[in-house]
């Protein structure tokens, strides 16, 4: 049952954030003091983890791409079924940037 949510903390499916290579985040407005929308009240827990969902309103896709924006520019990397979940030298960021050896660990 555990590892249906807690992703193992050594070897090639390390979580990272179990290694330190990985966060979930949101935006926050901090203007008006609160978390910007960025799931539909119409979708499922699954349909709206998904980062490319095309489902949302217009409004929360702006926001969800201006997130994907400023992480990929400064060189993290999405896990895809999680738009919250980013990646710097984890495992995944390795593989998707061509490393040959992550930051907190090896890949094979």
């Amino acid at each position: 049952e555990v590892k249906k949510f807690v992703h193992p903390w050594k070897g090639n499916n390390a979580s990272g954030h179990l290694t330190g290579g990985a966060i979930d985040l949101t935006l926050y407005d901090v203007r008006n003091k609160r978390l910007m929308p960025m799931e539909s009240s119409k979708l499922t827990f699954v349909e709206n983890s998904m980062t490319k969902q095309t489902e949302l309103p217009n409004y929360i896709k702006r926001n969800r791409e201006l997130l994907q924006r400023v992480m990929k520019e400064v060189g993290f990397v999405n896990y895809p079924r999680e738009y919250w979940h980013w990646s710097y030298g984890d495992v995944r960021w390795a593989r998707i940037m061509g490393k040959k050896r992550a930051i907190y660990g090896v890949i094979n």
